[in-house]
């Protein structure tokens, strides 16, 4: 009797662990699942190095897209996109300042969602933080935040993101920061 008790009873604990893990859904990043319903994503972001030489020449581009309101550009009100300029110890040298607002979503006719764009040049990113081109130094950064505001009232950006989606693909437009090195 041992020997049968013994496999059954494996055989019930193996059942119970396979049911345990199964994942039902097949959909990797579920928007379903979202509690806010609501998120960005960026499409194109600003380049991960910029040269100090050409740095005033050098393009910063935004582009992006947003999911849960449908192709209802109307509902978002504005993506809102903030630098600061830190040293090579992640230390504030220039306090955060806003490069503008995207305001004109246009739904796209492929993905049926929101786009918008906005891109900066190094010299206007350079203007908006009151930098000389003396002040570009190797390995300090630009540090870039998004703020998305849509019409209802409801904000999302870095500062009340769900820590369930932290070092997702979700976090992408709020607490997705593009840093700069300044290489010579």
């Amino acid at each position: 009797m041992k020997k049968i008790y013994n496999p059954i009873l494996l055989s019930f604990f193996a059942m119970i662990l396979t049911m345990a893990c199964r994942d039902e859904s097949k959909i990797i990043y579920d928007t379903a699942k979202l509690p806010s319903g609501v998120y960005a994503r960026m499409l194109a972001v600003p380049p991960g190095t910029a040269v100090i030489s050409s740095f005033d020449a050098t393009n910063f581009p935004f582009q992006v897209e947003v999911v849960g309101v449908g192709v209802n550009s109307n509902a978002i009100k504005q993506l809102t996109i903030n630098v600061r300029y830190l040293n090579d110890t992640s230390g504030v040298v220039k306090p955060v300042v806003s490069l503008g607002s995207v305001t004109g979503f246009t739904v796209n006719q492929q993905t049926q969602l929101p786009n918008a764009t906005l891109s900066i040049t190094g010299a206007a990113l350079r203007t908006a933080l009151g930098l000389a081109p003396t002040d570009l130094k190797l390995n300090y950064q630009f540090d870039f935040t998004t703020q998305l505001v849509l019409n209802d009232g409801r904000v999302f950006s870095a500062a009340n993101f769900d820590p369930n989606m932290s070092n997702s693909f979700y976090l992408a437009a709020y607490e997705y920061f593009t840093v700069l090195k300044l290489v010579p």
